[in-house]
């Protein structure tokens, strides 16, 4: 039986390795020693191998510091199969029957391989746009480019002005309201003038991209993010880059702002945690559903979770900002002011800027979020950035329940787990997270 990889996230993304229905074969970053390389300065030399032995195949972890994950789960030795995504370092490869994938070919196709259009002759005013599925025929006609009001103002409007945005239009988006603000970026009330629909509309700073590599670096993921769907996922309906505004657009959601709500709780004496566990439960879903597809979030804060009070529903936000941004000059630019502003949300290992994030991470950034709104406070904060640092590393947690002391036993117990300090103390997997989150709330009778 003929088997290959798929290489679906990464430096080599798209790349197809072909294996034979017999034998061993090695991966890693070394051209002369693995069969399969991989250009990701996370893989070692040799990471990993796979046994193919006709329709079994065996794959076997090489010791290294990021690891070797299958579905999202750390692996030593594990049996894969066609449609398991292997993640070594930043790289995602999925395996695949040939014979199966010859017939799934068209379909997966065209996920992969979105609409890249180019708006306006205008070279200067070009816009590169990925959307999620196909234009309709007939729709509005783009709005005209971002100009200065008055007359004879032909040229953008500057990029460290995002707030001015309002009123103006961008690509076929008509610029409403600001709604948000981040480290790099505004979010926009806008309306699409193609499909009539109101859309959530982040721009980021006009630092990025810095270079070209940074831009196809971007679009790569997003090619690979932006199908993605589910309940609890704000979905991206696309992205496109306007003269210097690269803006990406979601789905708008009614929500309560979750640093509001953590704020006002930090002031009452009794706080019900069934909020805190229902925000737990439906952000794991998303993130078991994210990291099976190889996709990790990497930057889990309380205004990244949109909670509907009516509905009692949460989303996540973002999924693959991160990512999509990783080694960029923006990022680095913005890492200070995202020490300041989201450390309390950091793991142990995201203190240090070069380690790798992976789900475990995102697991303990959850958990923080789930804390503040058990207790209304964060599990470790400082006096100084420096003594936060101190405390996220080295600190005693205080468990939930010291806090507030109707929280359920189990709770507090699977909060401390996903607060633990090394990873190997925390749930590996959002699925074990969701069982264990799944008993309490049987014993409670909580519903979600």
């Amino acid at each position: 039986m003929p088997w290959q990889f798929r290489v679906i996230d990464g430096a080599d993304a798209g790349r197809l390795e072909g294996m034979p229905s017999a034998g061993v074969v090695t991966i890693g970053s070394s051209k002369k020693h693995a069969d399969i390389h991989l250009n990701d300065l996370y893989v070692v030399r040799v990471h990993g191998e796979v046994e193919i032995d006709g329709d079994r195949v065996v794959l076997t972890a090489h010791d290294s510091p990021s690891g070797t994950m299958v579905n999202g789960q750390a692996v030593r030795q594990q049996e894969i199969h066609h449609g398991d995504v292997v993640r070594m370092g930043n790289s995602h490869l999925r395996l695949e029957d040939c014979a199966i994938a010859a017939t799934e070919a068209p379909q997966e196709e065209e996920v992969a391989e979105l609409d890249i259009e180019v708006l306006a002759e205008d070279a200067a005013e070009a816009e590169v746009v990925v959307v999620a599925e196909e234009d309709e025929t007939g729709g509005t006609p783009p709005a005209p480019p971002l100009r200065r009001g008055g007359t004879g103002g032909s040229h953008p409007l500057p990029g460290e002005r995002l707030k001015e945005l309002v009123g103006h239009s961008l690509a076929h988006f008509q610029v409403e309201e600001v709604i948000g603000t981040g480290l790099c970026s505004y979010v926009f009330a806008a309306r699409d003038l193609k499909k009539d629909q109101r859309v959530a509309l982040k721009v980021l700073a006009t630092d990025f991209p810095h270079t070209e590599d940074e831009m196809k670096h971007y679009v790569q993921v997003w090619k690979t993010v932006m199908p993605l769907r589910h309940p609890n996922l704000v979905p991206f309906y696309g992205i496109g880059k306007t003269g210097p505004f690269c803006w990406l657009a979601m789905e708008r959601v009614e929500c309560a702002p979750l640093p509001d709500i953590i704020e006002r709780i930090s002031k009452k004496d009794k706080i019900k945690w069934q909020r805190g566990y229902r925000v737990a439960v439906q952000i794991a879903r998303a993130l078991l559903f994210a990291h099976q597809k190889g996709v990790v979030h990497g930057n889990i804060t309380a205004r990244h979770i949109l909670w509907n009070p009516e509905e009692k529903l949460a989303k996540l936000a973002d999924l693959g900002l991160a990512t999509a941004l990783e080694g960029s000059n923006l990022k680095k630019i913005t890492w200070r002011d995202r020490l300041r502003s989201d450390m309390v949300y950091f793991s142990p290992e995201q203190t240090e800027p070069e380690n790798l994030v992976e789900g475990v991470c995102d697991i303990y950034s959850l958990g923080v979020v789930v804390y503040a709104l058990l207790t209304g406070r964060f599990p470790y904060v400082g006096d100084s950035q420096a003594e936060t640092l101190r405390k996220i590393r080295d600190g005693l947690l205080t468990r939930p329940m010291k806090l507030q002391q109707d929280i359920p036993k189990r709770l507090d117990t699977i909060v401390q787990k996903m607060l633990a300090k090394r990873q190997a103390d925390r749930y590996q997997t959002a699925d074990d997270l969701l069982a264990d989150l799944t008993i309490v709330g049987d014993e409670e009778d909580v519903q979600v």
